[in-house]
């Protein structure tokens, strides 16, 4: 069963249909600065708990 999740995203942000997802983009960037695993989990952790206080709001529409 495929998911809906990434419909809904191309159907919210049709620009950014074929990019990587947020939190994949910064996975990849943690690993190529050869950071910690553990470094990483923190890093995602702050920025969910980012974008749930911004009300989900992606930051490139805040305009970062």
């Amino acid at each position: 069963m495929e998911s809906s999740h990434s419909n809904d995203a191309a159907a919210r942000f049709p620009a950014e249909a074929g990019r990587p997802r947020l939190l994949d983009e910064l996975g990849a960037r943690v690993r190529r600065l050869g950071l910690s695993l553990r470094t990483g989990e923190a890093y995602a952790g702050w920025v969910r708990r980012f974008v749930l206080t911004s009300r989900k709001r992606h930051p490139r529409e805040m305009g970062g």
